[in-house]
């Protein structure tokens, strides 16, 4: 498809301002059809535009496979980010090598295109750059592409502090507008779906790459302020996703979920999915289904009560739970069986049963007596 320079230098305005206009354009010169943009699409891009602002650090989303998450979180955001500042550096990760190797080319591709170079010439890739893994632009950005769960060195991602506070003093300017922001948009780490579906209930597996991401991921940025951005599927409660809102507390992560079927009821891309095909997705295999496409890792095995049937109290509101109908406190002080369990304080209210306090630890018998008497004295349990 042929532009005429006054189109051309609309386009190129509009897609520096537009992750999501850049996705379009580019999306359609590559595969010669439109890019269909659903409600998830630009609630993406919005996160994603905050995060080139240097507004946000640390994003999670998830959402179904096959919805678009590549296309603009890996693919859009970095062409988008270096047509920005072909000085950032990114690290791109996902669960296979060949998957992170592919979406890298696709990128290298993208901007050697005829289209891109004739819209952002200024982004030019060092001729000796042969690598799918590992290549790099004239100005000094690049990007290196690897397994999740496999080495990560020799790279990093972002802007050095030097130039992070030249930034950040800039962005903090009155009048500086949104365009402005993003011109000094310097990188990011971009990790998508690192576990692989089949391996998601292997404990060895998972715990590899969440170990991987504290022992290394996490350590191969420029700056502290250098964002780092998950996207992915859920697939179980310790995935990546969750182990990141759960145990790591020294980052405080923005949460994006985006289930296929929306609290109205009503399926979030209907291009891809209808409501009806949906709910044969769930009737086929209900555990994928609520995983993968609603966000909710419900483990295959090992749950006492159905998610859906649990029951949540205000810890702020506690008025019932002070007068229960009975209260019992099941003790295993030996915390033997594999699930270091010792103990737990239940309260029924109504037809409802709450679990209120709870002792979970490795610590024995010797540890845990004192401590389940003083939790049932301080109870009072009925039985």
């Amino acid at each position: 498809m042929t532009y005429d320079i006054e189109t051309l230098e609309v386009a190129k305005v509009k897609c520096l301002k537009s992750l999501l206009f850049h996705t379009r354009f580019f999306f359609k010169d590559q595969y010669n059809r439109k890019f269909i943009v659903g409600e998830h699409h630009t609630i993406i891009c919005e996160a994603l535009e905050r995060v080139l602002k240097g507004e946000l650090k640390r994003l999670i989303i998830n959402v179904a496979p096959r919805y678009g998450k590549t296309e603009l979180a890996v693919k859009s955001l970095i062409s988008h980010g270096l047509a920005l500042n072909p000085s950032a550096k990114f690290i791109h990760l996902s669960y296979a090598d060949n998957l992170a190797l592919d979406n890298s080319e696709s990128v290298k591709d993208l901007i050697q295109s005829e289209l891109y170079q004739t819209v952002f010439p200024e982004v030019q890739i060092k001729k000796d750059s042969r690598a799918k893994d590992k290549w790099y632009t004239t100005k000094n950005g690049g990007v290196l592409a690897r397994s999740a769960s496999g080495q990560v060195t020799g790279f990093g991602a972002g802007q050095v502090d030097e130039e992070l506070d030249e930034f950040l003093n800039a962005i903090s300017q009155e009048g500086l507008d949104d365009l402005d922001k993003k011109l000094n948009f310097g990188g990011a780490i971009i990790i998508d779906d690192p576990v692989k579906p089949d391996d998601a209930d292997s404990d060895t597996l998972r715990e590899k790459v969440n170990n991987r991401y504290d022992s290394t991921i996490k350590n191969r940025v420029n700056s502290r302020n250098t964002p780092i951005i998950v996207i992915m599927q859920r697939l179980h409660p310790n995935d990546l996703s969750g182990y990141l809102q759960r145990d790591n507390e020294e980052d405080e992560w923005e949460v994006i979920e985006l289930p296929c079927i929306k609290a109205d009821g009503k399926p979030l891309w209907e291009f891809k999915h209808t409501i009806e095909e949906l709910h044969k997705l769930k009737k086929a295999n209900e555990i994928v289904f609520e995983r993968q496409y609603m966000q909710n890792p419900m483990p295959k095995h090992g749950l006492m009560f159905p998610l859906k049937d649990l029951n949540y109290f205000d810890i702020n509101n506690t008025a019932g739970l002070n007068d229960p109908d009975f209260t019992f406190v099941p003790c295993d002080p030996a915390n033997e069986g594999g699930d270091d369990f010792a103990g737990g304080v239940f309260k029924l209210i109504g037809d409802k049963i709450f679990l209120t306090d709870v002792l979970y630890n490795t610590d024995g018998a010797d540890s845990n007596e004192i401590a389940l008497v003083e939790m049932i004295n301080s109870q009072k349990p009925i039985a």
